[in-house]
């Protein structure tokens, strides 16, 4: 099991390629919201890419529609959010709990009332755009 240790020396090293990949997102199809990106593993021999983000919301924030080429895993470390993922019913997600959501699903987030903070793990492929817009 990895420990505390191997996880942030393994963060630290993997940070270095992380100006790599942002160079790879398509700006323009890119909602306008900050992610922090912390982390980003490639998988040897393969097309994947595992990415750890953090974002943080402003107190009523709306993060537009859109969508991700992978999964995406995500935990509320602070705040609560409502999560619109299409063809569900919208999802109150507060500190503590977690989601995921597949592969090129459409979704959008409003933040509640206070400020909040998405800590994120994206399994995606390593020549697409993490982030892509999707019309409302």
């Amino acid at each position: 099991m990895l420990n505390r240790r191997g996880f942030v020396s393994g963060a630290l090293g993997a940070a270095v390629g992380l100006a790599l990949f942002q160079g790879n997102a398509d700006a323009q199809d890119a909602p306008k919201y900050p992610l922090r990106f912390l982390a980003k593993t490639e998988y040897p021999g393969d097309k994947y890419a595992c990415i750890l983000v953090s974002e943080d919301l402003s107190p009523g924030q709306r993060v537009a529609r859109h969508m991700h080429s992978g999964v995406e895993s995500s935990y509320i470390a602070t705040g609560s959010i409502t999560l619109s993922i299409q063809g569900e019913p919208d999802l109150v997600v507060k500190a503590g709990d977690g989601y995921q959501i597949p592969p090129l699903t459409p979704h959008s987030v409003q933040n509640g009332p206070e400020k909040s903070t998405i800590v994120a793990t994206f399994i995606v492929e390593k020549d697409k755009p993490l982030v892509q817009s999707v019309p409302e």
